[in-house]
């Protein structure tokens, strides 16, 4: 049973094989990015970068109208559900 549970086999397969494939990107190595994107990616790995201010400028400025119109239903449905509970108490038992 531990030789089940273990992280790497103990045999190999006789069928197993490994066999390298030629790979090309199409650019150089260092070609991927131009100079003002490195220039970004260095300053925002920096310990001086303010990721709060990022977020809130990526963040959506506003709410999809759906959600706007959902949270109002909901919002009334509290504000009349106060209203009854007030005007209309359960009764309590003793």
């Amino acid at each position: 049973m531990l030789l089940v549970l273990e992280a790497r086999a103990k045999t190999v397969p006789s069928n197993y094989s490994v066999q390298g494939i030629e790979l090309s990107l199409g650019i150089e190595p260092g070609e991927s990015c131009t100079p003002e994107q490195w220039d970004k990616a260095e300053r925002q790995e920096s310990t001086y970068y303010d990721w709060e201010s990022y977020m809130q400028c990526v963040k959506p400025k506003m709410e999809h109208p759906e959600y706007v119109r959902r949270a109002e239903e909901h919002q009334a449905f509290q504000d009349w559900e106060k209203v009854l509970n007030k005007l209309e108490p359960l009764p309590r038992l003793p």
